[in-house]
């Protein structure tokens, strides 16, 4: 192992979720910034949404679901003002997390709306929106691709953690099972 990797599998906690909150801060200025889609220009509030998710991160560890019905709120808040062309990306980290830590059905059921609810508007009377369908299927099939590898990463996560948890508890029961047996005393040489 790599005195990097060691010490990178050493940092404390808040110090990752800080790192994943500055780096979700980054990607989703980045995502409103450079939205393509039709609909109002992004404003101080757009941005705050955006903020406001990212700084959630930093209490994802202690509360997993509230962080991502916070974020979903948030998001949901931005796209019925706001263009956002991809979804996942600001809900990542918590839908992961919330994953992880077996909210298995909040997460499904918060990725299904932002992949349907967008893609059903769209094809209603109510949209302005002039896409093929085509583009429309596209667009829920990328959304829906992304919302999978956050799941997929969230499951990835959460079997990591049993596995470690499962080790611990083996390497526990060998201790006490049979504790380490010191070496046997060498014989003298003989001439």
């Amino acid at each position: 192992m790599t005195a990097l990797r060691h010490r990178l599998q050493h940092l404390p906690a808040p110090v990752v979720d800080a790192g994943l909150a500055v780096a979700l801060a980054v990607a989703n200025t980045i995502g409103i910034r450079v939205a393509l889609a039709p609909g109002a220009r992004p404003d101080a509030l757009a941005y705050a949404c955006g903020l406001i998710i990212a700084a959630l991160a930093l209490a994802r560890r202690r509360w997993p679901l509230a962080v991502l019905l916070a974020s979903a709120a948030t998001l949901q808040l931005y796209v019925a003002n706001y263009t956002s062309t991809y979804r996942a990306i600001p809900l990542s980290v918590a839908l992961a997390t919330a994953w992880a830590a077996g909210h298995r059905r909040w997460s499904l059921l918060i990725a299904a709306w932002f992949v349907i609810a967008p893609l059903a508007y769209a094809l209603s009377p109510l949209s302005q929106d002039t896409r093929t369908p085509l583009t429309l299927l596209g667009d829920a099939m990328s959304n829906a691709a992304m919302f999978a590898a956050v799941l997929v990463l969230g499951e990835a996560v959460r079997s990591r953690q049993a596995l470690d948890r499962e080790h611990r508890l083996l390497l526990a029961e060998q201790e006490r099972c049979c504790p380490p047996r010191s070496p046997p005393a060498s014989k003298p040489a003989r001439r």
